[in-house]
């Protein structure tokens, strides 16, 4: 993709890309602030009223080249201080070399998890609905060169076949960003689109060793629809069960907990980046790591448990 490419903006695009461009070059340079993001997302929100372009190739610390919207809530971290949760891609790393290459991004928004992994080595099948975020992962993988180690499959992940309507946040314009299912969104919300929904179970994946689940409270919603996935092949899950719109489904970790634990799972919080402390199943648990028991003895970090520390 050359830079014109998806910039968006007409004749005035070119003056402001590189305007924008080099001020969040400038920003990855500085310290880090809480009002740089804030900042930076109304400086690109001006840039693309005057009618350039907030969406350029970001060159993250880590050598990941990702298209990124300077307007986007997900995607201000990264397009402004050339990071994004370095410490999930860095053990997500560990977890390949200790279980194997493949990873499913469930809920991979614009690639900022699946382009840094690909760089690294790893296989990546990214899973993202939106598809104005899937062609961005596409665009990203060519950038850096990992075309080869990148598949995107454009679904929304469920217990049974059929489509959905997202809700995709579009504060301040942004042209990329999260979504939600209509059915728990109050109010009219962002852009709405009507994707295709499918089962886990019925896509074709081959091996799948490591699975990152980031899909805004539907997280048991997709497990349903892997049953046979996870009693075949126990990946190692890293999963955010978001604590806050799981409820709006009528769910919670616990019944996570009740479809994983049947199959053998374990369940471990982040201490830090390279310590795990395990945990017995609650309402409230959010941003898990669960593992197959026979597999948690290979963990990739210091493994504290219920009583004392092990591994």
């Amino acid at each position: 993709m050359r830079p014109e490419d998806g910039a968006g903006g007409g004749g005035g695009a070119a003056p402001s890309w590189s305007l924008i461009a080099a001020v969040s070059e400038l920003s990855r340079r500085l310290p880090a602030s809480r009002w740089k993001q804030r900042g930076g997302r109304a400086l690109a929100a001006t840039v693309a009223r005057l009618g350039g372009s907030a969406v350029v190739p970001v060159t993250l610390r880590d050598g990941s080249i990702v298209v990124l919207d300077g307007r986007g809530r997900t995607e201000a971290e990264p397009f402004w201080t050339g990071t994004y949760e370095a410490d999930t891609v860095a053990f997500l790393l560990r977890c390949v070399a200790a279980y194997g290459g493949h990873v499913v991004d469930v809920g991979a928004n614009v690639g900022l998890i699946t382009i840094p992994l690909a760089r690294a080595g790893a296989t990546v099948t990214a899973i993202e609905p939106v598809p104005e975020n899937a062609a961005r992962i596409r665009q990203s993988a060519y950038l850096s060169g990992v075309v080869d180690r990148v598949q995107v499959v454009e679904v929304a992940l469920g217990e049974a076949a059929g489509s959905v309507t997202m809700v995709r946040d579009d504060g301040m314009g942004a042209a990329t960003g999260n979504a939600l299912d209509a059915a728990i969104v109050a109010g009219p919300g962002g852009r709405r689109a009507v994707v295709t929904r499918a089962r886990l179970d019925d896509l074709d994946l081959g091996r799948v060793d490591v699975m990152k689940l980031d899909v805004e409270g539907s997280e048991l919603l997709v497990l349903r629809g892997a049953t046979a996935l996870l009693a075949d092949q126990r990946p190692v899950i890293v999963a955010e069960c978001n604590a806050t719109l799981m409820p709006r489904y009528g769910h919670s970790f616990l019944d996570v907990a009740a479809l994983l634990t049947p199959l053998g799972y374990r369940y471990f919080s982040f201490v830090s980046g390279t310590e795990l402390a395990e945990q017995d199943p609650r309402e409230g648990l959010g941003d898990v790591v669960a593992v197959p028991d026979d597999k948690v003895a290979r963990l990739p970090a210091r493994v504290r448990g219920k009583g004392s520390w092990t591994g």
